[in-house]
């Protein structure tokens, strides 16, 4: 199921080409800006995938397990991410 989540507001340019890019495909500014979220996570979706492998690694369970804690909340966020080490 779909799930909304407010985005901070862009720049001006930002949006200036946000509302072309809508008005030129025919959809709203929020659908082209969730189209362009999941086109991001295509992109990115192999990197992603490395660093929760890296992570789970360091806390001593899989991927998947990872992964489910995540999307569940019950992970803990108080030790730094691999990203913020780097």
């Amino acid at each position: 199921m779909a799930k909304r989540f407010p985005v901070g507001p862009l720049s001006e340019h930002d949006d200036d080409w946000l509302t072309v890019w809508a008005w030129l495909a025919n959809r709203s500014k929020s659908a082209q800006a969730g189209s362009l979220v999941s086109i991001g996570i295509n992109e990115k979706k192999t990197e992603i995938e490395r660093i929760l492998e890296y992570v789970a690694k360091k806390r001593g369970m899989s991927p998947d397990e990872l992964f489910e804690k995540i999307l569940d909340g019950t992970i803990d966020t108080d030790q730094a991410s691999p990203e913020e080490s780097e």
